[in-house]
């Protein structure tokens, strides 16, 4: 149980009470108040991903896979895309991804001719999956970091950062593994995306509660958390307009409020250097 902020240790106030998600009176980061072991973090993940009972992770990544194995260039996410286009546009660079999943970035930046790629990812099914496809990956945890014999120039998660239990240790890791001037690219659920919705008593988040998800971002929190690790934001995007979805009443009413400016979008993406 963390009783202070476990990023920056100073006071919390409760958030999400129901959930035990309390928010940094300082640093303003928004996470999960109890802790779990790293027994009980793989056999959730273990449970989504390979459990006899189809879930929607399990679904997605079969589906993705197979699509990932027919395609001349995978499809990322017109956001992913533009975020690394901007940043991963020399040949010559070291990246590292953080929760690499079934490879789908690795293949895209092996299209790009990024040669020097280096994913972990935690969960040894997903990682057998990712070097069936002759990426260079290792089945670990972000501490793998620890152990590498040379400085990258770009680490990146997509939709991990909210999963990590120990973020202060991640960012320091990040830091030290990194070389002067290096980056940081990533994206994470939008917390306040939870004020497009009617907010009822006992709150609804809109997205994985923990123990899948144990932290909460917003664009301020971001910049604050950021800037103590050391880093600099020169990227913060707001995805402005709701996932297509025609056939959902709910896409209507959000594609409204985005006409109106009052949409609160569902992800970040951000881009920050090493200052």
């Amino acid at each position: 149980m963390f009783f202070n902020c476990k990023y920056c240790n100073h006071k919390t106030k409760p958030k999400v009470e129901r959930l035990e998600i309390v928010e940094c009176e300082h640093c303003k980061l928004v996470f999960c108040q109890k802790t779990f072991s790293q027994k009980e973090l793989s056999d959730t993940y273990n449970n989504l991903y390979n459990s006899s009972k189809k879930t929607h992770y399990d679904v997605h990544t079969k589906y993705e896979f197979v699509k990932l194995q027919k395609e001349t260039l995978p499809r990322i996410g017109f956001n992913r895309k533009r975020l690394i286009d901007i940043y991963c546009n020399n040949t010559s660079l070291k990246v590292l991804e953080i929760g690499s999943g079934i490879g789908l970035i690795g293949s895209y930046l092996r299209k790009k001719k990024i040669k020097d790629y280096l994913g972990l990812e935690l969960d040894k099914e997903t990682c057998k999956k990712a070097a069936s496809l002759g990426l260079n990956v290792v089945n670990s945890d972000f501490s793998y970091m620890s152990k590498l014999d040379s400085r990258v120039d770009i680490i990146m998660l997509w939709e991990v950062l909210e999963h990590l239990q120990d973020i202060k240790l991640f960012l320091e890791l990040s830091y030290q593994n990194t070389v002067p001037n290096g980056l940081l690219l990533f994206s994470v659920p939008n917390f306040n995306k939870i004020k497009n919705y009617r907010i009822t008593k006992n709150k609804h988040i809109y997205q994985d509660e923990p123990p899948i998800h144990l932290n909460f971002f917003t664009k301020e929190n971001i910049h604050s958390v950021l800037e103590k690790a050391g880093y600099k934001v020169e990227y913060l995007y707001i995805k402005k307009t709701p996932y297509l979805n025609f056939k959902q009443k709910q896409f209507y009413e959000m594609l409204w409020k985005a006409l109106l400016g009052k949409y609160h979008g569902s992800s970040i993406y951000v881009a920050a250097r090493k200052a």
